[in-house]
């Protein structure tokens, strides 16, 4: 757990090398999906660097709770599809030492890609929104331009987990997908504009 000066956080080597690589996994799971399901990955890349900024920021703090990868028709209010990364923290002695077979636990996305058949419909389209804890020991999320307040769309999917996907030094992170179900749900986030 990073300690708090002010509005300051202080991380050591090895949880700042950790959120280093998260931040850089989340973004290959991100791309892995646009290119298997068709979407272009053109928006994703030209606003890399916000983005990037915030979940690093929001990693470093512990503040970011989750990931989604909102997929929607341009025009309607329902999504379509949805893949969710989950962070769970954890100090850093809980976790075993050393590399675990991330490729292994990596490999259920792209299996799970491929398990499906139906297309998305041409008009598809997508976000990235980011869930936050409203406060972490007491300070709330640092400001990130950028980001604003949103809320998911409504949708009427269920939920498929498929594991821990990313093993960080104190974030296992765990993969969800949403694929149409009569159930629905909506939460509280916020959600990059360029």
């Amino acid at each position: 757990m990073p300690t708090s000066e002010g509005n300051h956080f202080i991380l050591s080597l090895k949880e700042e090398v950790s959120v280093i690589y998260v931040t850089n996994e989340v973004f290959r799971i991100w791309l892995t999906i646009l290119n298997a399901r068709g979407l272009f990955s053109d928006k994703l890349l030209d606003e890399r660097e916000e983005i990037t900024k915030g979940l690093f920021t929001w990693l470093m703090t512990h503040h970011l709770h989750s990931t989604v990868l909102e997929v929607y028709r341009a025009g309607l209010d329902d999504a379509i599809e949805r893949w969710d990364m989950v962070f769970k923290y954890t100090p850093s002695f809980e976790r075993p030492m050393g590399q675990r077979d991330i490729d292994a636990t990596w490999q259920t996305i792209p299996d799970e890609i491929s398990r499906l058949t139906e297309r998305l419909p041409p008009d598809a389209i997508y976000r990235i929104v980011l869930g936050l804890h409203p406060e972490v020991e007491g300070m709330p999320p640092p400001a990130i331009r950028g980001w604003t307040p949103t809320i998911l769309r409504k949708n009427k999917l269920a939920k498929i987990t498929l594991g821990e996907t990313i093993d960080g030094i104190e974030t296992p992170i765990y993969m969800e997908y949403h694929q149409p179900d009569p159930s629905a749900s909506q939460s509280e986030e916020v959600e990059h504009h360029g």
